[in-house]
């Protein structure tokens, strides 16, 4: 193996990284066994099909690649977000379907939030989008139908991560990887595109397909996880190390600045997940690339968050770094519009009942929903709090809940479990079921 020269990523050819998953051709589990796997194992010859998906990750237009709220949403309204002590703002992927869709139901539900009648403290700052903004060809055109429009009446900012299918290359209408993208979210200058339409939204100003966010209370680290579909990378021989070198190289200036008293919690953001339960499986090569840089820093983020998968689903995972024990949600949220889907069934074919723990030991699903909805994620100096709303809601308050202490670094509260089918959940034929529950 080659070493990189920075990281010590591990640089391997095709056919060693096929070596890593010698399990099965199934890229999905058929049915959830107790323990549960909940990761992709691939055979040789389906890995090399994986990674001949994959394209280099275009370099940021400056590096480091970071990015100040003020820069998003103006120095003003930063001042008020620190007076009030606490930052909330919403996540949530696979949103790529169009108006009149579960889509602009979603919109609707998060425009709620901005209702001027609550505190300042419960105001979102931004919306973090985790990526497949649009789905099909001609990409660039797609926007005007699968993002202005749908987003024309919400009414904060807009960041995001690229998804697969952002990603994705069609030599006749999308020969260049990511190019739509970038131009709609890591423009040079906050002008309206021509795809905007009548829309007043401006392009966002990323400083490239993975960044990090500095904020008040919350560090939010985006990374890019590239075009497969059945599995992300972090880095990889086709895709290069500069990313995973970027996160080596923050993970180590966070743990400086935490050293001299800094609480600001850390979320990372990708579009394809570590764990999933669904027919869009987890990353076990990428998270064992991520687990690699936490602990040649000894930082590792208080919250993970993902798309891909169409529901909602939290895991819990336990992760020892040097003397201490973490407990760190894993949230996929891909609900965000473009057909839902449910996770897998047990062995007998019933529900899955949470929670439901992994393979290796070190983690479990805690809940789930199997339909759309969104996150409202919030920060304060002590604790992370992530609420799940379902669409439609199935309860006055958040359908899901999960707190972290951030100096702990444990959950101290959490739902507990749901007693499915829920209002609003999908079947495995895509019908959606009209049962009310949950405690």
């Amino acid at each position: 193996m080659v070493m990189s020269k920075k990281s010590g990523s591990k640089e391997k050819s095709k056919g060693t990284l096929a070596l890593t998953r010698l399990v099965s051709t199934d890229p999905e589990p058929q049915f959830l066994g107790d323990p549960a796997e909940f990761q992709a194992r691939f055979d040789a010859a389906r890995s090399e099909a994986v990674h001949a998906m994959l394209h280099k990750i275009p370099a940021p237009r400056r590096s480091p690649p970071v990015l100040a709220l003020e820069d998003v949403i103006g120095p003003e309204d930063v001042v008020k977000i620190r007076g009030c002590g606490r930052i909330v703002f919403h996540a949530v992927g696979d949103t790529g379907k169009g108006k009149h869709s579960s889509q602009t139901d979603i919109v609707d539900l998060m425009r709620a939030d901005y209702d001027p009648s609550r505190p300042p403290t419960d105001q979102p700052a931004f919306l973090l989008h985790l990526g497949d903004v649009v789905y099909g060809t001609n990409k660039e055109d797609l926007y005007r139908d699968q993002f202005y429009r749908p987003n024309n009446k919400y009414p904060g900012r807009i960041l995001g991560v690229p998804g697969n299918h952002d990603g994705e290359i069609n030599e006749n209408t999308d020969p260049k990887s990511l190019a739509a993208f970038r131009h709609n979210f890591v423009a040079k200058k906050p002008k309206r595109r021509a795809a905007a339409g009548s829309s007043l939204r401006p392009a966002m100003t990323q400083p490239g397909v993975y960044f990090l966010l500095e904020a008040p209370f919350v560090r939010v680290i985006g990374l890019y996880t590239n075009a497969a579909d059945e599995a992300g990378f972090l880095s990889a021989e086709e895709i290069g190390f500069a990313q995973k070198d970027f996160l080596i190289d923050q993970l180590k200036l966070i743990a400086g600045k935490r050293a001299d008293g800094d609480t600001a919690a850390l979320l990372i953001a990708t579009h394809h997940p570590p764990y999933s339960a669904s027919d869009h499986p987890g990353s076990k090569e990428m998270l064992d690339d991520f687990d690699d840089a936490f602990r040649q820093t000894g930082v590792a983020p208080d919250l993970f968050l993902s798309g891909h998968a169409h529901n909602y689903q939290r895991f819990t995972r336990s992760f020892t770094l040097g003397n201490r024990t973490m407990e760190i949600p894993f949230i996929v949220a891909g609900g965000g519009g473009h057909g839902a889907s449910p996770i897998q069934l047990r062995e007998d074919g019933q529900l899955v009942k949470t929670p439901l723990r992994g393979a290796d030991g070190d983690h479990s699903l805690q809940q789930y929903y199997n339909g759309y909805g969104y996150l409202l994620v919030k920060a304060t100096a002590e604790e992370l709090n992530v609420e799940f709303y379902s669409s439609p809601p199935t309860r006055s308050g958040p359908t899901d809940s999960v707190t972290v202490d951030l100096e702990a670094h444990k959950i101290v509260r959490e739902t507990g479990p749901l007693d499915h089918p829920l209002e609003g959940e999908v079947e495995r034929h895509g019908k959606h079921k009209h049962h009310h529950g949950g405690n």
